[in-house]
């Protein structure tokens, strides 16, 4: 027995361990390193209760200190590293991710003649393997295209980039290293291409048709290929051609044709003079343009041949005391400043004052929110299931009223009534019995809190029990 309760022990706090370093590197990973910290901070007290003997009286304080740290320490920490930063709508990335994002734009050129492709797959025992190739046409030239190679994945393992290389048939036949890939047609149909054969020095594989979106034949096989090879490979790939032009998806045709593509951003390096010195300086630049980005207050900005500025990514960066001094100094900041703040005193003592009248008065009301929130419920369903699903109006109205049942509506009715009661007079009572100052008032407020929602969760799950298995439907 005693070796079970000390396996289990390191089990629960190998896994502790496992969770909060895994966690940690997730936050540093999103940027969130207060969160990270904090994190780490917990896990050093973890091991430090659990494996040093003067550690155990504070095992039974690790809940609370874990929530104290998460939930209290860090959201302050958060709030005031904000302050001092531009975050808002436009800043929620870092410099890095807004750079990696504009370096990964690419522009289609949808007025150029679109690529076609096929899908060839080696299939084993009848089924669909990983390996596979693509067959592209463009003005009757037939271009090979291998697997993509991925480059780049994310932290849930998804493709974030790959290329693959594009080489021209000639006479059905394509080279790419030691491997010949063969081009196989049907005897009786020339123009219908059954399968691409690979032989290499020391292995040859068919490659078997297997979808294209002009063959009606192959579209049960569409599904398999938008998840499994569009969505893994195909989607972020870049398909470099002979003459170092790339080939991406464009928005005109979806994943049905290749388009030609460029990369929208890139980096260059200007000459900039300053206080009589001469400098080298790396730059952003929009390609189609050959405009250099600006960069100030934490934002870039591409810029057209009129001079007009367009904002096409925003950072996160610090800017000290700007924040505060706005506030008191910008009239579009100040007087709603003033407004709130004085409201904000206003409302703190009306609900000091009101707290027991308004408190009452809301449990109370409870059966009737209850009843607005079922109205709304059944609303937005509606509004849901016509408008963004297509659903009869007649036919959604008719199956609600059949799924509809009277234990239902009084079930939710009774048990509001019976919750409104228990608030209220949990409330009054620890109302009532205060006493020792406005410190008091806190702790009797959090008590009665904690009480009404213990209550709730007990007289819910007894309710439930009797309403739907003691009476009748």
């Amino acid at each position: 027995m005693l070796f079970l309760r000390k396996t289990g022990f390191w089990i629960l706090l190998i896994l502790a361990n496992a969770l909060l370093l895994w966690s940690s590197i997730l936050m540093f990973d999103s940027s969130m390193e207060g969160l990270a910290l904090s994190l780490i901070f917990l896990l050093f007290i973890v091991d430090f209760a659990f494996l040093h003997p003067k550690g155990y009286p504070y095992r039974y304080t690790l809940p609370a200190l874990g929530l104290l740290l998460v939930l209290t320490v860090f959201p302050i920490y958060f709030t005031i590293k904000t302050a001092f930063t531009n975050y808002g709508t436009g800043h929620l990335l870092t410099r890095q991710q807004v750079i990696e994002s504009l370096l990964k734009e690419y522009v289609t050129d949808e007025n150029a003649l679109p690529y076609d492709y096929r899908v060839f797959m080696r299939l084993e025992n009848l089924h669909p393997t990983e390996d596979f190739l693509l067959l592209l046409e463009r003005s009757d030239v037939f271009y090979l295209a291998l697997k993509p190679s991925v480059k780049q994945r994310d932290s849930r393992g998804n493709v974030i980039s790959a290329s693959t290389s594009i080489v021209p048939f000639r006479n059905d036949q394509a080279l790419i290293g030691d491997s010949t890939y063969t081009i196989i047609r049907s005897k009786q149909d020339p123009e219908r291409i059954l399968s691409v054969n690979m032989a290499g020095p020391t292995d040859a594989r068919p490659y078997s048709f297997f979808f294209s979106f002009d063959d009606a034949s192959t579209l049960p096989n569409q599904k398999y290929f938008i998840s499994e090879v569009f969505a893994a490979y195909l989607e972020k790939a870049d398909f470099l051609g002979p003459e170092e032009q790339v080939l991406r998806f464009g928005t005109r045709y979806g994943f049905r044709k290749l388009l030609e593509s460029r990369k929208k951003y890139g980096l260059d390096t200007i000459t900039v003079e300053q206080d009589g010195k001469v400098t080298q300086r790396v730059v952003f630049v929009n390609n189609l343009t050959n405009r250099p980005l600006e960069e100030s207050d934490g934002f870039f900005y591409d810029t057209d041949k009129d001079g007009s500025r367009t904002i096409v990514g925003g950072y996160s960066s610090f800017v000290g005391l700007n924040n505060v001094f706005q506030m008191f100094t910008d009239s579009r900041l100040s007087i709603p400043f003033m407004k709130i703040f004085g409201w904000t005193l206003t409302w703190a003592s009306l609900s000091v004052l009101f707290t027991f009248t308004v408190g009452l008065a809301l449990a109370l009301m409870l059966p009737c929110l209850t009843v607005i929130a079922d109205v709304t419920g059944m609303l937005g369903g509606w509004a849901i299931g016509v408008t963004g699903l297509g659903i009869n109006s007649h036919l959604y109205i008719a199956k609600s009223i059949d799924a509809l049942v009277l234990k239902d509506i009084y079930t939710g009715l009774l048990k509001s009534f019976i919750f409104s009661i228990l608030i209220a007079l949990v409330s009054c009572h620890q109302g009532l019995s205060v006493s020792g100052g406005a410190d008091a008032v806190g702790k009797a407020t959090t008590q009665a809190v904690v009480i009404s929602i213990v209550l709730i969760i007990v007289v819910d799950c007894l309710a439930t029990a009797v309403i739907y298995y003691a009476l009748p439907t």
